[in-house]
């Protein structure tokens, strides 16, 4: 089994995503989290199921969020470094990995 790493960017970008879906109604920030530790859970189980970005990242798409998990995966580790909102221009999550 791999390594699982999250950088610490991932834990900012997860509160303040889950804190902005409390504004906009109570208890949405806990559907958020719930639907991102599911697919954190898939990205571990397959990581190489998930499609390229570039030549080394890549990205689970949260199924009810727009948002993704960036991701890089080698031989002994997968390293989860940001959960960004799918509009954003690329260079949001090109800078974290």
């Amino acid at each position: 089994m791999r390594k699982i790493t999250f950088r610490p960017g991932f834990e900012h970008d997860y509160r303040a995503a889950s804190d902005r879906y409390d504004g906009e109604r109570l208890g949405l920030g806990n559907e958020f989290s719930e639907e991102l530790e599911s697919s954190v859970r898939r990205l571990i189980e397959n990581p190489e199921s998930f499609p390229l970005m570039d030549e080394i990242v890549r990205v689970c798409r949260l199924r009810r969020f727009p948002y993704g998990i960036y991701f890089r995966v080698s031989r002994n580790e997968v390293v989860i470094t940001s959960v960004i909102h799918l509009h954003r221009d690329d260079s949001a999550w090109k800078s974290r990995t």
